[in-house]
């Protein structure tokens, strides 16, 4: 899409297959910039109607946010097509400050038939488009919506996970990746890897506590802006463990299949690729999927069959008020699905808050870590399995 400037990145992102390539992984790049003036609404329709029409022609979908005559904008698509728009991005005079916040290859789109979604935030007011009319859900839902709460000891529900202490550098790496300093969040990120090399231990000590980290800072004195920003940069550290990581775990064709994926809406994807990850490496058959809607889920159970479907919410903010639309979500996944008895676990941080949640959601259990999803899988298939005989 758009907005752009001539002055020097700190980090040039590197691009995927191009759309010639079946099968290919889809690129996803995440920046920010300045406006070099300030903007009003009939500027941004205009830049956003023009993008549509581009990104529409060469596949490209997203996201551009814009608060405080700052850009925030999340695009995907084939590779080729990612890094001829890039080019574009570059010359475009209209903004200047660009950082390349997050780069990587990702097996679907998330946004969709987006091919560019505009939102607007400033001061007491937020608009989006296309949508500037629809009812403001989450509000309806905090303000009437009274959330379930059960009790742990009486659901079944396996206890909360004993979780160690969290590493003593993450706040200080969390600091970082908020701030503009994108190498020393890296940097210091690979230092600790080096401390903790076991992966479990560095999901539970490291990456998880960070992201609840972010999220704290958020409820603080941050911007979704920010924080999303910051949520990008240590997933795209993440990634970057991937390749030297030991595998831990055999697939000899006897595990199970596992379809990942965050709750429809949920921009903040780690939840799920941490999950995908740690399974994965354990020899579980997965499938991480990243879909728009409810139908976007009940398609896919419903033509494919997986043992369990691992549905997470964010890892770094608590989202009590999304638990009504994932009740949902999960009954209308059930009933599509073409295995009768499909287990569903969710995860995310208000499951690590309150472990007693899973079953108020309609899901068979919820895990307080990524490292405890496999084994809380395993546990229901088991359950399953001797309740129907």
């Amino acid at each position: 899409m758009l907005i752009t400037s001539s002055r020097p990145l700190s980090r040039e992102p590197t691009f995927g297959p191009s759309a010639n390539v079946p099968g290919a992984w889809l690129t996803s790049l995440a920046y920010r910039s300045r406006a070099r003036k300030p903007q009003d609404q009939t500027s941004l329709d205009r830049l956003v109607e023009g993008s549509q029409v581009r990104n529409r022609e060469h596949s490209i979908t997203g996201q551009l946010t814009y608060q405080d005559q700052r850009f925030f904008q999340w695009i995907e698509g084939p590779g080729d097509q990612v890094a001829r728009l890039w080019e574009s991005i570059k010359q475009d005079d209209r903004h200047s400050d660009i950082e390349v916040l997050g780069n990587q290859q990702i097996p679907a789109r998330f946004f969709g038939d987006w091919n560019m979604k505009l939102e607007i935030n400033s001061g007491d007011f937020s608009i989006s488009k296309p949508a500037a009319q629809a009812k403001p859900v989450l509000q309806e839902l905090v303000k009437k919506v009274v959330i379930p709460q059960l009790v742990a000891r009486h659901s079944g529900e396996t206890k909360k996970l004993a979780l160690p202490r969290a590493h003593k550098q993450v706040n200080e790496l969390a600091n970082l990746l908020i701030a503009n300093d994108a190498n020393a969040a890296l940097q210091l990120f690979a230092e600790i890897h080096s401390q903790v090399p076991l992966l479990d231990q560095f999901y539970l000590t490291v990456i998880e506590p960070t992201a609840r980290a972010l999220g704290d800072f958020w409820m603080a004195e941050g911007t979704e802006v920010a924080i999303t920003a910051a949520l990008c940069r240590l997933q795209t550290a993440v990634r970057s463990i991937g390749s030297i990581s030991p595998w831990q775990g055999a697939s000899d064709g006897s595990m199970k299949a596992v379809l990942v994926a965050p709750q429809p809406g949920e921009i903040h994807m780690l939840g799920a690729v941490l999950d995908d990850d740690l399974l994965w490496r354990a020899g579980w058959q997965t499938q991480c999927e990243f879909p728009k809607t409810d139908k976007a889920i009940q398609k896919l159970v419903a033509n494919t069959w997986f043992d369990a479907l691992d549905l997470s919410l964010s890892v770094a903010f608590s989202r009590e008020q999304w638990l009504p639309r994932m009740t949902e979500t999960i009954a209308k996944a059930r009933i599509a699905s073409c295995n009768p008895e499909l287990v569903v676990v969710v995860g995310g941080r208000v499951f690590y808050e309150q472990p007693g949640l899973g079953k108020s959601v309609g899901a068979n259990g919820s895990s307080a870590s990524s490292v405890d999803v496999g084994d809380l899988i395993m546990r229901e298939l088991v359950a399953t399995t001797k309740l129907r005989h």
